[in-house]
């Protein structure tokens, strides 16, 4: 499930990860790569080990890298999305976590427990 989509989220991510070495060496400590993931990706079966091996592979730590997820996507299939979060989050422990709002374009940090109950 995902097709496209997924394998160029994952090379996206790979690639965000890859290059954070060298602009962390350039601008600072203090960088963290972002990377927009789909609902299809929330719902592909394997995307939170792939994800998780992908930061793992590259050395980084998980609050260096933010996944944004549109609140569409979370709401498409919003138990598979729940299950995935939590499951990359255990995972990564620190790893952050983006919401974006498609029509006003405002990312903010999500934090929202509740919906995660």
């Amino acid at each position: 499930m995902g097709g496209i989509i997924h394998t160029v989220t994952l090379w996206v991510l790979d690639r965000a990860c890859r290059d954070s070495h060298q602009l962390r060496e350039q601008y600072g400590r203090d960088i963290t790569v972002a990377v927009n993931i789909s609902a299809k990706d929330l719902a592909h079966s394997l995307f939170h080990e792939e994800a998780g091996a992908i930061v793992r592979r590259h050395k980084l730590e998980p609050a260096n890298v933010s996944l944004e997820i549109t609140e569409t996507a979370m709401m498409t299939d919003p138990e598979t999305a729940r299950s995935t979060i939590r499951t990359l989050s255990a995972m990564a422990s620190g790893l952050h976590w983006m919401t974006s709002d498609p029509a006003t374009h405002h990312l903010a940090p999500w934090h929202n427990s509740s919906w995660m109950s």
